[in-house]
């Protein structure tokens, strides 16, 4: 995993100046939700994360028109990893005052992480070498914008979320819509104590934030030390375990991750999220039967459409393509926009249908004649036979494959695999064959096993082909990896 290279600062957060719209509450409630916002800001400069949050929250209840409390709400759920209830605040932040800058930055940072986390995904779901090099690539580029500041640059501070620091002098000064030129960059933390001391002034609840901090920082070895500690001072707290595996997970510390959920879920069995990230990590450890009974108890706990999701990948893992479809269908009901799961539910459903189970996807179906699969036999024979004029007089003058390197035509085509057909043998092996035709195509799938050397790949591919003067040739062609 890619780490921040930066200089590990503790995040420096920029108090700028309350504004925005007051509400038409009594004197004494407008006076009390100020009051509960500094305090907010008071924890929030210690350091202490959870009491800051809670006052923010009832100033909130007082003053519910206020886009700056709820900007400071949403920035603290940021830092907790709590992206959803970050996003909803700044959204509501923005929201009451769609001219709010503050807000729609904090909410863009917001994205960035978010796009970071679906990359995280990534890696942990797939198997393809190139998806897997690009998405550590992407990782890298938004660790440094989402960085620190380098070696000596103290020009600026961090880009971070930022809190609003002092509310408006009155309601005719909060309604007027610009902020006022003063901010405020409170000292920065001191460095964490040694491991098992505390530092004095310490609370266990400090360094309970500290350490969520810099594991919504994505300072992992930071977070796993301060949990640690944490650990031999609530030895009894489910959530620390749980923060403590999740940091270890994210850290490839699978093994030691682990450990902690099942101490979380030992003090606490009740937590639906505990066992679906039990269930991701037994997945990553290969315990794949393990991982589908814990996930199965998150979902009776909680439904969770990436639990449910991650389920039916497992499923898919299994052979069990019944179960595998289902679980898809569950998740498309409440992700109908999500392009990948409906590329995930349609390979479970043609591999069901092949192997004759579940209803084939709709469309005209040729029968399977054999004059049809003899040719898709020499296809491959060629392939395989690395007999590279055969296997290109099988392709279409109008070939065209595409890719991540953009659109390749037939000379293109032959050249790569001409470099190919010289590493050594090729082995492949075609099964569950399906033959349709649309809209003047024929339409060959199949499940495909693909070995050369030490390289294997097992995925499911399409022919698109067409009739040439009496001579089926390819068009294009598909691959994904099962």
């Amino acid at each position: 995993m890619i780490r921040m290279v930066a200089k590990r600062w503790w995040w420096l957060f920029v108090l700028a100046v309350l504004v925005g719209g007051a509400p038409a509450h009594a004197a004494d409630d407008v006076a009390q939700a100020k009051a509960l916002f500094q305090t907010g800001v008071r924890h929030f400069n210690g350091g202490e994360l959870d009491q800051a949050l809670d006052a923010f929250k009832k100033s909130v209840e007082l003053n519910p028109r206020s886009a700056e409390t709820y900007n400071n709400i949403a920035a603290i759920y940021h830092q907790f990893g709590m992206l959803d209830q970050a996003e909803a605040n700044f959204q509501k932040a923005r929201r009451l005052n769609p001219d709010y800058e503050l807000a729609r930055y904090n909410l863009a940072r917001l994205y960035l992480t978010l796009a970071r986390q679906e990359y995280e995904e990534v890696l942990r779901l797939t198997t393809n070498p190139a998806r897997e090099k690009e998405a550590h690539y992407y990782i890298g580029v938004l660790d440094q914008v989402l960085g620190e500041a380098g070696e000596g640059d103290t020009s600026s501070p961090p880009s971070r979320d930022r809190v609003e620091s002092a509310p408006a002098a009155d309601a005719e000064e909060a309604s007027g819509g610009s902020p006022l030129d003063r901010e405020a960059i409170p000292e920065r933390p001191a460095p964490a104590p040694a491991p098992g001391a505390l530092a004095a002034g310490d609370t266990v609840a400090t360094l309970f934030s500290q350490a969520k901090l810099a594991h919504a920082n994505g300072d992992y070895d930071r977070a796993i030390e301060g949990y640690r500690k944490v650990v031999r001072l609530r030895p009894d707290d489910s959530h620390v375990y749980y923060n403590l595996g999740s940091a270890l997970f994210s850290n490839g510390q699978y093994e030691e991750a682990l450990t902690a959920f099942d101490r979380s879920i030992a003090i606490d069995p009740s937590s639906a999220e505990v066992h679906h990230f039990r269930g991701a990590t037994l997945e990553k450890l290969g315990r794949n039967d393990e991982a589908i009974e814990a996930l199965k108890r998150s979902l009776a706990l909680e439904e969770s459409y990436k639990a449910r999701w991650l389920l039916g990948v497992l499923y898919e893992k299994a052979g069990d393509y019944a179960s595998a479809v289902q679980a898809f269908e569950a998740v498309a009901k409440v992700q109908p926009e999500n392009k990948k799961i409906a590329d995930y539910l349609e390979e479970a459903r043609m591999i069901l249908a092949m192997k004759g189970g579940g209803e084939r996807p709709t469309g005209p179906q040729v029968p399977a004649d054999q004059e049809r699969r003899a040719w898709l036999e020499q296809w491959r024979q060629a392939w395989e036979g690395r007999d590279l004029d055969a296997y290109m007089s099988f392709y279409s003058e109008a070939f065209v494959a595409r890719g991540k390197k953009g659109a390749r035509d037939k000379r293109d085509w032959r050249a790569n695999k001409a470099k190919k057909f010289r590493r050594g043998s090729i082995h492949v092996q075609i099964s569950d064959v399906r033959i349709d035709e649309r809209e003047g195509l024929i339409i060959f799938s199949f499940v495909q096993d693909f070995r050369r050397g030490g390289y294997r790949d097992h995925g499911m591919k399409k022919l698109f082909v067409r009739d040439e003067g009496g001579h089926l040739r390819i068009v294009s062609e598909e691959w994904h990896r099962l």
